[in-house]
């Protein structure tokens, strides 16, 4: 079997490959404008430059003082000294108690232990001001936290703006369930020229006489269907093309890798968006207006070259995935550092990186209750490849490109690596 790798590079770029004036500069972000939340009911030290907050080692409310050997709040100072002094005991639990601010009362066992694991001790009675290398560790504890929270904040703002630049131009160059969604309407609106094919096909009619029509037939209702999923897919790949070079990061490629980026992701990409032409049981083959319907489309002779595809399709919207997160998710595919001749494999596999990390963080916030989200939707990853292979491998085994009598456009020539008849 051949295949995706084994196509043939072409030397000459087509006008898949043209150069684009898409500008790939991203903001940079002022730290001053960065604003990280913190709690307001803490006690606080001066450092001399700024007030640090210091919370209660057992329930995080606000510290009064350093009491018992560690800071703690007032209410749990005087819940360890009762403790102590009169020599309570606690029925046991499992010590699996969330102590904090208000749930503090519910379960004195474990209040009592975690003053202890604290470090609460009756023979460190001193209160108020704390020592002076106490007080330099905990300024030193509470200075790394805030670095921390605002580093998180920082990398956050700058995975936003990259997700925000991604869908930008998926949007503007792709198909959306928007823009399905007004093509739909006109349909039904009757204000869009269409084709609705919804009845089962008359059998007879095998794949050969649709790819290969014999000279001066009309022009069969199969043919029309091939005709219109063939336009559908240089748009589609156009659109792709131009979408990749508004990945952040994709420009400043090496040339040969850019070029074999689109070349080998391109008619995937355009797999993984069609699914967004599936609604309803019907089939609406994009802006051509022809519409074919779940029956209509199982009697054709074309069906098993289909079927796989549709079940593809079917998976991928079982996801219920966001314009979002399908920008991203074609973003990870195009930076593929698997493909073959690539020049700089680590610094596309860098860039895929950043991607998955955005696709990841947009999964857990819009499916917070599917954890497996984002494996589930990688293993699709190699469901695909297999599909543009069988795609390929079927085109160079009817010798499509041989036909004068059916043409094949240049870029899907280029793209699927299928030679010009001379």
């Amino acid at each position: 079997m051949t295949s995706m790798a084994d196509t043939t590079m072409a030397e000459t770029p087509t006008r898949l490959f043209q150069e684009t004036t898409t500008n790939n500069a991203q903001p940079e972000v002022d730290r001053a404008q960065v604003t990280v939340k913190t709690e307001k009911n803490f006690a606080s030290v001066d450092t001399g430059e700024t007030v640090l907050i210091i919370p209660c080692k057992i329930c995080n409310d606000k510290a009064s003082g350093f009491h018992y050997g560690v800071h703690s709040c007032e209410g749990c100072k005087g819940f360890f000294r009762r403790t102590i002094r009169k020599n309570l005991t606690y029925k046991p639990c499992d010590g699996s108690c969330t102590v904090h601010r208000r749930s503090r009362n519910k379960c004195q066992y474990c209040r009592f232990q975690k003053c202890l694991n604290a470090g609460m001790s009756h023979d460190s009675v001193r209160f108020g001001r704390m020592p002076k290398v106490e007080r330099e560790k905990i300024i030193q504890e509470l200075q790394s936290k805030k670095d921390s929270v605002f580093d998180e904040a920082e990398h956050e703002i700058q995975l936003k703006v990259m997700i925000d630049s991604i869908v930008r131009v998926y949007e503007e160059t792709c198909i959306t369930h928007a823009k399905m969604e007004v093509i739909r309407k006109k349909i039904k609106e009757n204000t869009m020229d269409h084709k609705l094919y919804d009845k089962p096909f008359p059998p007879g009619e095998g794949i050969l006489d649709a790819l290969f029509p014999k000279s001066g037939v009309v022009l069969s209702d199969v043919q029309r269907i091939l005709d219109a999923l063939q336009k559908e897919t240089v748009r589609g790949i156009e659109a792709m093309a131009k979408f990749a070079k508004g990945i952040p990061g994709f420009l400043e490629l090496d040339l040969n890798d850019q070029v074999t980026l689109l070349k080998y992701s391109s008619y995937e990409v355009c797999l993984v968006i069609a699914s967004r032409l599936l609604y309803d049981l019907k089939f609406y083959i994009g802006y051509s207006g022809v519409v074919v319907t779940l029956e209509a489309m199982r009697s054709l002779s074309l069906w098993p070259i289909m079927e796989p595809k549709y079940q593809f399709w079917k998976a991928i919207n079982v996801l219920s995935l966001t314009e979002t997160e399908m920008a991203l998710f074609c973003s990870i595919i195009i930076m593929s550092s698997d493909r073959t001749n690539l020049v700089n494999r680590q610094q596309i596999e860098e860039i895929q990186e950043r991607m998955t990390e955005g696709l990841e963080f947009q999964l857990k916030r819009n499916h917070p209750s599917s954890p497996r989200h984002l494996a589930r939707l990688l293993v699709k990853l190699a469901d695909l490849r297999q599909l543009a292979t069988e795609h390929i491998d079927m085109l160079k085994r009817f010798d499509v490109g041989k036909n004068p009598s059916r043409p094949i456009p240049p870029l899907l020539r280029e793209v699927f690596g299928i030679h010009e008849v001379h």
